[in-house]
């Protein structure tokens, strides 16, 4: 509101200077004396928007991997521990999809399944996208490791705006049209909330001549373009130092085989908005977007979290055979401390008393009666 008083008095002065001058047009002094002023204030101006005033761009790319079956190109059946860090909707739709097209799974240009798998990749991307935006695109989203587990969360932001643009889960089937899994719904129902005028194009996994194969999500409006792109990288059989966290011998693991793609992130702001009063939340939308995409299907993140959880479930299982190193009890009596360093706490342990406070140490050699 502030800016807005600012500006109209900055017009109507500006306007009021125009009229002056041109009533007075007559004198060259002042024509002499306006017109470099004019042309010095309307170069600050430019140099301000597009020189200074851009906001930055948005880059981000990361590995992302699917490990599966090789002869029937199905998802890897690997425990649970070193599959809770993945968008695990995804890992289903191969099973629906065979039901209906089964023809796909031996497809004599697709032997080894990393093209299925790269649409697999995009779809898995629409279904994120559908699932975290599926009522507004104004979203607070936090994410929490806990003794627990580790536990997410998102919701509409604090004075989230109800200008939308809604796609129904047929408008993007529709636009997917050409993926493999686009009319697959592996349990989600895709509903994608977007920025008001907010436009998006898919373009399914194909091979050009003289590149890798490719495919893109392009969401464009007047603020900003999100570009997210997926190419194809690598393929190899087995699922590399997953075999010796699942505990799977040579030969399982030569069944299994892992592709792995690049996912490309880039995003474009609009420099004659670079300030404009709604800049800061499409630019929020756009980081929180790019965040998300990379923390859920970045491989590098889940390899590195899968490492730590496995790791700590083998000393968990180390633990839990191990005594209390430290036991407190409250009674009527006082406070007793048991301080343990080794074996089981004695029946009978001597104590000495210190205004209320009996500190107990026992090892393992039998306690002196």
């Amino acid at each position: 509101m502030k800016a807005a008083i600012i500006l109209l008095v900055s017009g109507l002065l500006t306007a009021l200077a125009f009229y002056l001058v041109w009533m007075n047009r007559a004198s060259e002094k002042i024509l002499t004396a306006v017109i470099p002023v004019a042309v010095a204030g309307l170069a600050g101006v430019f140099i301000a928007v597009f020189v200074f005033g851009g906001e930055p761009a948005i880059t981000a790319v990361f590995p992302s991997s699917f490990q599966y079956r090789l002869a029937s190109k199905m998802p890897a059946n690997l425990p649970w521990l070193l599959m809770s860090r993945r968008f695990t909707p995804s890992q289903f739709a191969p099973a629906r999809l065979y039901k209906v097209h089964p023809e796909f799974f031996t497809d004599p240009s697709d032997k080894d399944g990393a093209t299925l798998y790269h649409h697999l990749l995009q779809r898995a991307i629409i279904d994120w996208m559908g699932m975290l935006y599926s009522g507004t695109w104004q979203l607070e989203i936090l994410q929490f490791e806990l003794p627990s587990g580790h536990e997410g969360r998102f919701q509409p932001a604090e004075g989230a705006s109800k200008k939308s643009e809604t796609l129904s889960t047929e408008q993007v089937e529709s636009l997917l049209k050409g993926n493999k899994f686009a009319d697959m719904r592996a349990g989600i129902r895709p509903q994608i909330t977007l920025p008001p005028g907010t436009k998006m194009k898919i373009t399914p996994p194909q091979t050009r001549a003289g590149a890798l194969e490719t495919g893109e999500i392009l969401l464009e409006n007047k603020f900003c373009s999100i570009s997210i792109k997926t190419q194809a990288s690598s393929w190899f059989a087995g699922i590399g130092a997953y075999k010796q966290l699942a505990g799977i011998n040579d030969e399982e693991n030569n069944g299994l085989a892992t592709a792995n793609y690049i996912v490309r992130i880039n995003v474009r702001f609009d420099r004659l908005r670079s300030s404009h009063p709604q800049m800061a939340l499409y630019k929020t939308w756009a980081s929180e977007l790019s965040v998300g995409l990379r923390k859920q299907f970045d491989e590098q993140v889940i390899w590195s979290k899968t490492k730590d959880d496995f790791v700590f479930s083998q000393l968990k299982g180390q633990f839990g055979e191990q005594p209390p190193l430290h036991q407190t009890t409250v009674s009527s009596e006082g406070i007793t401390d048991h301080t343990l360093t080794g074996g089981v706490a004695p029946d009978k342990p001597s104590s000495q008393s210190v205004h209320g406070h009996a500190k107990v140490s026992s090892r393992e050699n039998k306690p002196k009666e």
